[in-house]
C-alpha cells in the first residue's frame, strides 16, 4: 500500500484579502493586529503578504487577533502572521485559503443598534 500526500491544487485554492484596523504593540516584541475579516480554518497566515504599499521594513512575526469562527461568543485567536515591522491601520493584507471561501464567510457580521431615545 502506497501513502500518497494529498497536496492541493491551484482550483483549490483561494485569496482572501482583509484591512488592518487596528495595530497594537502593549510590550517590546508583541504586536497584535485586528482584521476586518472572520478567518477561515483554512487561511494559511504563514503566507500572509501585504499589498498595495511598499515597505522595506525587516518581517516580524505577529499575532492576528479575530473571533476564528465568527460567533459572538467565539474565543479570540492568536495565529502567527510574518508582517513587515510597520504594518498599520488601513494596510491590506492577503492570505491564502485551501479551501473555496465566500464573501460571506469572511465578514464580520454588523449589529444594528437603537440609537437612545433623545428626551
Amino acid at each position: 500500500m502506497t501513502l500518497t500526500a494529498i497536496m492541493p491544487t491551484l482550483r483549490d485554492v483561494n485569496i482572501a484579502v482583509a484591512s488592518v484596523i487596528r495595530v497594537r504593540r502593549p510590550g517590546t516584541g508583541v504586536v497584535l493586529l485586528e482584521l476586518d475579516a472572520v478567518l477561515p480554518t483554512c487561511a494559511v497566515l504563514e503566507q500572509v503578504r501585504l499589498i498595495g504599499r511598499r515597505s522595506t521594513a525587516p518581517l516580524a512575526t505577529m499575532d492576528v487577533v479575530t473571533r476564528g469562527d465568527g460567533q459572538d461568543d467565539g474565543r479570540f485567536q492568536l495565529l502567527p502572521a510574518p508582517l513587515p515591522a510597520d504594518v498599520r491601520e488601513g494596510d491590506l493584507v492577503c492570505f491564502p485559503c485551501l479551501a473555496s471561501v465566500r464573501h460571506r464567510d469572511v465578514v464580520e457580521p454588523v449589529r444594528a443598534e437603537p440609537a437612545p431615545a433623545k428626551r
